[in-house]
């Protein structure tokens, strides 16, 4: 294009200048940012919905078991259980 001999001079000069000014860091932060809103603004009904969530279920007594019996052969102490204490609120010294 710069090198077109119909090219008007002025608008050539133009782009370079634009082209100088631009920083293209905070122009691909802008184009990030409209397309994140584009995305919020997409159809609900037309978007695929999310996987379901796995739900957490309670360890089964095997399962507490070996946890147990891991920890213990690893030397580190992993709760299994809530336990109660007679102090609410207080943790056992």
């Amino acid at each position: 294009m710069l090198d077109c001999p119909q090219a008007d001079a002025l608008k050539i000069e133009k782009l370079k200048n634009r082209r100088e000014t631009i920083d293209p860091f905070a122009l691909a932060q802008r184009i990030e940012q409209k397309l994140e809103r584009i995305y919020l603004m997409a159809n609900g009904r037309l978007s695929p919905n999310p996987p379901p969530q796995p739900s957490v279920l309670p360890l089964t007594r095997a399962e507490r078991q070996a946890v147990q019996e891991i920890s213990e052969f690893l030397g580190t102490l992993l709760p299994t259980k809530k336990k109660k204490s007679s102090r609410a609120g207080l943790h056992p010294k």
